[in-house]
């Protein structure tokens, strides 16, 4: 697996197509950094952009322009101060078969279930192991200030879910 840093969970699982089995091994971690300055979110935001092709990048509860919305979000609810973003990384290995494009499509199964957040994302193809980080907004949309671990244990447990409706129906990430 390609990451060198930090917290870091792998999950193996098993997948049927045309009677052969891939295992897809993907993992999530969490940048443990402090996100406090006001730049934080323009540096991860033009970090994230980076090498990234734009039918890779999006966001939610955002439209055009991610750092300006997520300040926005935190003025709304007085709540500029402290942790900026979260900054997590969802990692897939090509050594068992993850394209970038299935990397791609599994993201859009996850990204569909974490509609309570703001974040932006953009999928990075320039590693051995394609890769989407994530800036997620430390406030959610109706203004509670979020913990690190509650997000994360959220993001594992949608992956756990995408990838077992993948199991149920592979053709998804294959198209």
């Amino acid at each position: 697996i390609c990451q060198k840093d930090v917290r870091m969970r792998v999950c193996e699982h098993a997948l049927n197509k045309n009677e052969r089995t891939v295992l897809f091994m993907y993992s999530i971690r969490s940048i443990k950094q402090d996100y406090k300055d006001e730049y934080a979110l323009i540096n991860v935001c033009n970090y994230i952009c980076r090498d990234c092709d734009e039918q890779y990048q999006g966001g939610m509860n955002i439209s055009a322009y991610p750092v300006i919305e997520m300040k926005a979000l935190k003025e709304q609810y007085n709540a500029t101060g402290g942790n900026q973003l979260f900054h997590i990384i969802l990692s897939f290995s090509r050594k068992y078969g993850f394209t970038a494009e299935m990397a791609y499509r599994f993201t859009m199964l996850v990204i569909e279930e974490l509609k309570q957040y703001q974040f932006y994302y953009g999928l990075h193809t320039d590693t051995k192991c394609p890769h989407v980080h994530f800036m997620i907004n430390s406030i959610s949309m109706n203004g509670e200030r979020l913990k690190l671990a509650a997000v994360e244990n959220h993001i594992k447990s949608v992956c756990k879910s995408v990838m077992e409706k993948v199991q149920n129906n592979s053709h998804i990430l294959y198209h």
